[in-house]
Order: C-alpha cells, then structure tokens, then sequence
C-alpha cells in the first residue's frame, strides 16, 4: 500500500517541517524544466556550474507536491514555498553535500517495489 500512497520524506527549511514526495507529477515537470530523461537525474543535479539552482529548483518541487498530497488528503493547504525562500532557509539545517543525497532519497524512496511473487509482466517470447 505505501506505493500507492508514499509519504514524504522529512525535511526542515526555515523554521518548519515540510516533506519531500516524489511523484509523476513531479518527474514530468523535471524532464520538462531540464528537457532530459529523469534518469538522468543525478548528472542534473551534479552539473558543474547549475547544480545548486538545479536542486533548489527540484527541491521546490518536491516540497510543494508534498503540500499539494496533504492538501489531497486532509484538505489542509499550506502555501507553497518558492526557490528564493528555500534558497535562503535550506542550509539552517542541511549541509550542501547533503542536498543531493536527499533528493536521491526522495527519488529511490517513491520508486514503486517489483513484487518478486508476480509473475514476470513481459515473460520472453518463444
């Protein structure tokens, strides 16, 4: 059921606690912004000269299909947050090293499981 319905993962910006939850909403808006593959990711994220805006843009995302997910479900809507505000609030708490690793959390976190007892969806032809 957890694929179904992930929960975000916790993170504090500022002075408040938020949740970042990778969705396919989230994942479109990636390839579309970056016009590449999500599996490109962590070259997105490791780019030389744009990888801080590169994660503060995706980590905008993440916060904010979070905030939208909560509203979903309990119809409580908090404003979203944009880059400039987690620009200036995300290093309160997080080291820039850590950043990446906790969106590849985020990402690898809401990746549906294969179930090892179904059977094979694309068995191999004869």
């Amino acid at each position: 059921m957890r694929d179904l319905k992930p929960q975000g993962i916790p993170i504090k910006i500022g002075t408040d606690d938020y949740g970042l939850r990778f969705t396919l909403n989230v994942i479109d808006d990636i390839q579309h912004h970056f016009n590449r593959s999500i599996a490109e990711l962590p070259k997105i994220l490791n780019e030389p000269i744009e990888n801080y805006a590169n994660m503060r843009y995706i980590l905008t995302l993440l916060v904010n299909e979070d905030i939208d997910c909560i509203c979903d479900e309990t119809g409580e809507k908090k404003p979203y947050i944009d880059e400039r505000y987690l620009g200036r609030h995300i290093f309160d708490y997080n080291a820039i090293g850590s950043i990446g690793d906790i969106i590849y959390t985020a990402f690898i976190q809401h990746m549906p499981k294969r179930n090892e007892d179904a059977p094979d969806p694309n068995p191999k032809s004869e």
